[in-house]
């Protein structure tokens, strides 16, 4: 199979499955964008959908590098991983 397309079934794959549980611990932590002011939700909707994609992607990006042996955990893939862990733990923080 084609290193992209596994990595898009296993990022989706992984997205799909976790997204139920990221949102029972938001909703169980209160992480929740509440309605009115500027918001249009009718109820309370739950936050921190991006620690799904988060999580989906770097298992991706492992699971691929592990399998095809022309890739490598250089310094690229690990600046990859480095930023997209910084811009998750931002988006955490800003949820909260």
């Amino acid at each position: 199979m084609n290193s992209i397309l596994l990595a898009a079934v296993i990022s989706f794959a992984v997205a799909m499955i976790l997204t139920p549980y990221v949102k029972s611990i938001a909703t169980r932590m209160g992480v929740v964008a509440n309605p009115g002011g500027r918001r249009i939700h009718t109820r309370a909707t739950p936050l921190m959908g991006g620690i799904g994609m988060y999580l989906g992607f770097v298992v991706a990006l492992v699971v691929t590098v592990i399998l095809n042996h022309k890739l490598s955990f250089d310094h690229q893939t690990i600046g990859i991983l480095v930023g997209a862990t910084y811009v998750a733990i931002i988006g955490i923080l800003d949820d909260r």
